[in-house]
């Protein structure tokens, strides 16, 4: 099963599109040899600096929270 299921991020409704496109991209590349992993690296704090960090925050506290009400139940 998903455990993302019934998780909301703020940022990611706001900038998933974008963010996803620029690490799917930037991961294509590195697997056809057309970037090197330092590239895809930075690619990665690009991605994480214009909203992946907070995407991750968001899903992490929202998950948490499912785990608490799950414990209460």
């Amino acid at each position: 099963s998903d455990d993302s299921t019934g998780l909301y991020s703020v940022t990611y409704v706001r900038l998933g599109n974008e963010l996803n496109g620029r690490i799917q991209k930037a991961s294509i590349r590195f697997i056809l040899g057309e970037i090197q992993e330092k590239d895809y690296w930075e690619e990665y704090r690009i991605w994480y600096e214009s909203g992946g960090k907070e995407v991750i925050e968001e899903y992490t506290e929202a998950y948490e929270q499912k785990l608490r009400n799950l414990s209460m139940e």
